[in-house]
């Protein structure tokens, strides 16, 4: 149920009755009403901004990482974003532009993987928002060596390469880098409530439900 002060009781129920006489002012009070519910949601929800503003800054810092890469000349024929926009070209049987790999990643990164954090938070192991990041980021690894580098036609753990471990150790590098940033983040911008659970050193902070 909305809550609304003495000023905006009178007022809705002044033009409520001014509404008899003003189909302009009837429309007027349910216009208001709808910002006020819309508003009611924003504050009650607070938490849709935040988890892509986690997400996001973890792809940044993953952005940096590759850039880093392809700056430094590491592991010139692993390019899993390449890969991506070969497949999708073959899937699709059309030209797919280099960004589009790119910016699949950062609404993968900013939503789907977000809220995949946020869901399953207290489920990860670990005390501090960093650690959950890190443990989310070696099962996203898992997952991407095993079932999506396969699907790249790189192999698992991108063993067709024939470059030894290293493409699939830098592929965790890659994941952490978003993860263990994405933690961080989500941490900070849930600073508000402390709740001390059972056999932990310090407070930590209340995460919200996920309900609507």
């Amino acid at each position: 149920m909305i809550q609304i002060n003495n000023r905006q009781a009178t007022l809705v129920k002044y033009i409520s009755k001014m509404g008899c006489f003003s189909p302009q002012l009837t429309r007027y009070a349910a216009m208001k009403r709808i910002v006020l519910q819309a508003w009611k949601l924003i504050e009650t929800r607070s938490w849709i901004w935040k988890v892509p503003v986690a997400g996001l800054c973890g792809s940044l810092t993953h952005t940096l990482l590759m850039l880093t890469k392809t700056k430094l000349g590491i592991l010139e024929s692993f390019q899993p974003y390449q890969s991506l926009q070969t497949t999708l070209n073959y899937w699709s049987g059309e030209y797919v532009h280099p960004l589009l790999p790119w910016l699949i990643s950062y609404l993968n990164g900013s939503t789907v993987a977000g809220f995949a954090f946020a869901s399953f938070y207290r489920h990860l192991p670990g005390t501090s928002d960093p650690i959950k990041g890190f443990v989310a980021g070696v099962l996203g690894w898992l997952v991407m060596d095993v079932i999506f580098f396969p699907v790249l036609d790189l192999g698992p753990f991108a063993t067709r390469l024939g470059l030894g471990p290293w493409p699939a150790l830098f592929s965790l590098a890659m994941m952490l880098a978003y993860s263990v940033v994405m933690g961080a983040v989500y941490g900070i911008v849930y600073s508000d409530t402390n709740v001390r659970p059972s056999g932990a050193e310090r407070p930590i902070r209340r995460r919200p439900s996920f309900r609507f």
